[in-house]
């Protein structure tokens, strides 16, 4: 069984805003892959965010190296690093938790058996793909957001449950920010961006003085 300290870990290490839960589209409405489309993104990326509902924000850090390499920071408690194969959709993720000293293994393969669809995309953008049908078209800006820090286009996205408008940034492809309907509230939202080239060293795994989970091995003898 995978340790319960993993799961932990990745919902709080994550900061993927999830978009609805409700991809078919019509032909009236924008597909969310052309229009969120990673392609032409920087070659290297470093972004820092808000992310929750008021009173119960976190901070992300994400520094991501080509098609390859990503490191996320929640907080002063939670790495996440992400390598694969470029553009291959298998990747592998260590999550370091520093409060409880775990260093944790875990592949995409053994997250989808387990039920957690997460996928590259979802990680280097903040942006979960939404699942069944939804409806995507352009927007106006909410009333009372504070305005991005860079130029960014605005668009609504509504699933069965949810509507959210999120103002996309074509320079870094990331949402700015997002805005939920529902809540009248700012849930995401981009505070410093930079396209200055990452090291590599950036995402070497240090796991001195940490337990050493194999969740791989857990969720397959499960």
């Amino acid at each position: 069984m995978p340790s319960r300290g993993l799961f932990f870990a990745l919902g709080l290490g994550i900061g993927v805003w999830s978009l609805g839960s409700s991809a078919a589209v019509s032909p009236a409405e924008l597909d969310f892959d052309r229009t969120f489309s990673e392609a032409g993104e920087p070659a290297s990326l470093y972004f820092k965010a808000r992310y929750g509902v008021p009173g119960a924000a976190h901070t992300l850090e994400l520094w991501r190296l080509g098609q390859a390499h990503l490191l996320r920071k929640t907080g002063a408690r939670i790495e996440t690093y992400v390598t694969r194969s470029s553009k291959e959709p298998e990747f592998q993720m260590t999550v370091l938790d520093h409060q409880r000293h775990i260093a944790s293994h875990v592949s995409r393969n053994s997250l989808y058996k387990v039920g957690s669809f997460i996928d590259w995309f979802d990680l280097a953008h903040g942006l979960r793909r939404p699942v069944g049908h939804y409806e995507l078209v352009r927007a106006t800006t909410p009333p009372d957001v504070t305005a991005p820090i860079e130029d960014c286009q605005w668009f609504e996205l509504h699933t069965g449950t949810t509507t959210d408008r999120l103002c996309w940034s074509a320079r870094y492809r990331i949402p700015l920010v997002i805005y939920s309907m529902a809540r009248s509230a700012v849930v995401w939202s981009v505070e410093q961006v930079s396209t200055r080239p990452v090291s590599l060293a950036r995402f070497r795994v240090d796991e001195t003085g940490f337990v050493i989970n194999n969740a791989d091995r857990d969720i397959e003898q499960d």
